[in-house]
């Protein structure tokens, strides 16, 4: 299976950036490097299959270990994951980094995979 691209769609207020239509190729395929400078909120998901997370101050060097997702359909606040579950949708606050990285995380490809950002 290829990789597909998300599409970039910038919203009329301005204030939120969406990437939409990934789709992964295989374990640890890049499904998307986001630009994230300036970014105070990004929320995650895919229908199906699983993705992590890598941070980079530079977007050359992204850290070895996965980002502590919040899983926003928890009910239990604020619960934090390494690896997105099927459908429900995950959110990074206050990033702080150059650029996001998220990878498809076992053998089923996420697909519909989509990102939203919102600009400070």
């Amino acid at each position: 299976m290829a990789l597909t691209v998300p599409t970039r769609e910038a919203n009329p207020e301005g204030k939120w950036v969406r990437y939409t239509g990934g789709l992964g190729a295989g374990d640890n395929a890049v499904l998307l490097d986001l630009p994230c400078a300036g970014a105070i909120e990004v929320i995650a998901h895919a229908t199906t299959g699983l993705f992590d997370c890598f941070g980079s101050m530079d977007g050359t060097i992204f850290n070895a270990v996965a980002l502590a997702l919040e899983d926003m359909c928890s009910t239990t606040p604020a619960t934090r994951v390494a690896v997105s579950a099927t459908d429900r949708p995950v959110r990074i606050t206050n990033p702080g980094f150059k650029y996001l990285r998220f990878l498809q995380n076992g053998a089923t490809a996420p697909t519909n995979f989509a990102v939203a950002v919102r600009i400070a």
